[in-house]
């Protein structure tokens, strides 16, 4: 019996699949996390106010909160049913050791064996007709994300909030709306800004819905008042007949009247089906409901050390996302037929908006300018990797900063051009809830990036030219970071007269 179901496992691609890509993340961290945990056994930056803090919930002691903690508690909760199981397996009575800093990191690797299941998953929902190894290839290489694997082998809340978003959005997409609506509030509880991503899942889930609907055959009234212009109409009915279709790379990115007409189309077509969009979300209540109830009783988003996390007009947040994740997926925007491609559409976009250009690229140069702001933490830290490409790169001399402009409207135009077969309402919703997650955030925090990233990663087509190629290429340039990285992390700590003990490089 156990021959025949072996025998099938491993001759169904989609299981073997699955098989192999959990062996992969398991092999590539367990090794590292026995490092991490022999070599940097103490707490070590965030740690000394995580670990203390899960500790305390180990003894029972559910009140105690430390003011310096700036997430929810979701962290804790879950590691402590995770300390439980540990305890009552390891068969002793010795309760510390299931709460020690290496027993807890572990929970992280739990996490990324099943986030890197939901970015396979997702994947393939998004492709059905791709082939489940490249999908598991492409899983593999986003789990190696030097900013995902590296906190892996810490006690942050990291891994978690980007495992629980991850979870949500799928639940949507397979329209399980109450576990998206309860895997929401899981990914809150990590990190309360994720309250935005779980208004992007729902935003997406309702534009799918619409669309859906009008693939369907379902009958689109428009009425339309005599001063609204009449062409907005023609681009709405026209959105209505290809609702069903995927639109290609070729359209224009950000053409205002198809967007007007999908804005158009979905108010109306929504109000149409008010009713049944009402009951079909309305699980996603619950989670909006509790942090409404959380910002009245908090007083603000931000948790604890509110002086150092002051909410602030950081809009070059979205500049510097945008170079990051031209990095991030090198091997994808660096590809030479992309390059030509994206070369040609800008230049063809210069040649034929001169004006609109300029305007964008004199918002990107006026957001340079009065937006660039030092958190002092940033200045001050010199442990991070951000210290040194603010000191080196962006700040190096007073003009250094303006010539990274054009940087920037490359990256967000590849970026755009990589989503090309998402509507323009599509990419106005993600953008807006990039905006929303970073600006406000004062300080600089590459780990803040990884969310929208994998979004992104995650609507990347499969088919891309040399697909193969392309996620080998990227998943070998995360390897490469990740042994540099924790190299430098484990063996070249070094001493200051700023920081007590031994310090350690760190994202």
């Amino acid at each position: 019996m156990l021959t025949l179901l072996a025998r099938h496992w491993f001759s169904d691609p989609q299981v073997m699949s699955r098989i192999l890509l959990c062996f992969a993340v398991v092999a590539l961290s367990f090794p590292v996390s026995f490092l991490v945990d022999r070599i940097v056994s103490d707490p070590y930056m965030d740690e000394i106010f995580h670990i203390p803090q899960m500790q305390q919930y180990c003894k029972g002691n559910f009140q105690s909160w430390d003011p310096m903690i700036t997430t929810p508690p979701g962290l804790y909760m879950i590691s402590y049913i995770y300390s439980l199981i540990v305890h009552f397996g390891m068969g002793t009575s010795l309760w510390p050791d299931s709460c020690s800093p290496s027993v807890l990191r572990h929970v992280n690797i739990f996490f990324s064996v099943i986030c890197a299941i939901l970015i396979r998953e997702i994947s393939l929902h998004l492709e059905p007709q791709m082939d489940p190894i490249l999908a598991s290839l492409k899983a593999l290489a986003l789990s190696c994300h030097p900013l995902h694997w590296f906190f892996t082998f810490l006690f942050y809340t990291d891994v978690g909030s980007t495992t629980a978003v991850l979870a949500t959005y799928f639940a949507s997409l397979k329209r399980a709306y109450w576990i998206s609506a309860l895997m929401s509030l899981v990914a809150i509880s990590f990190r309360q800004t994720n309250v935005v991503w779980t208004f992007f899942v729902l935003c997406v889930s309702i534009l799918d819905f619409l669309y859906g609907e009008c693939s369907g055959g379902a009958k689109l009234r428009l009425s339309v008042d005599k001063p609204l212009n009449q062409k907005l109409v023609r681009v709405a009915k026209k959105e209505y007949r290809t609702s069903g279709q995927v639109q290609g790379n070729g359209k224009k990115l950000f053409d205002i009247e198809d967007l007007l007409g999908e804005v158009l189309f979905i108010l109306q077509h929504g109000w149409q089906k008010r009713v049944a969009l009402m009951r079909q979300f309305f699980p996603f209540i619950l989670p909006f409901l509790c942090f409404a109830t959380f910002l009245v009783y908090n007083g603000s988003i931000v948790l604890g050390a509110k002086e150092a996390h002051k909410v602030s007009p950081h809009f070059t947040q979205l500049l510097y996302f945008s170079a990051f994740a031209l990095l991030a997926m090198a091997p994808i925007h660096m590809d030479p037929f992309f390059i030509w491609t994206n070369l040609f559409s800008l230049f063809k976009f210069i040649h034929g908006r001169r004006g609109c250009f300029l305007i964008v690229l004199g918002g990107i140069v006026s957001c340079i300018h009065f937006f660039s702001f030092a958190h002092p933490y940033l200045v001050s830290d010199n442990r991070h990797y951000t210290f040194y490409m603010w000191r080196k790169i962006i700040n190096v001399r007073w003009y250094s900063k303006y010539l990274l402009a054009i940087v920037y409207l490359y990256s967000w135009w590849s970026i755009f051009r990589l989503l090309g077969k998402k509507r323009n309402i599509w990419l106005m919703v993600f953008f807006g809830a990039v905006a929303a997650v970073l600006v406000p955030a004062p300080l600089i925090e590459l780990r803040y990036y990884t969310i929208p990233l994998y979004i992104i990663a995650l609507h990347t087509p499969l088919t891309l030219q040399n697909g193969y190629l392309a996620w080998m290429l990227l998943l070998l340039q995360n390897m490469c970071v990740n042994a540099v990285t924790m190299y430098i992390f484990l063996y070249r700590p070094f001493v200051t007269h700023s920081w007590n003990g031994p310090q350690r490089f760190i994202w």
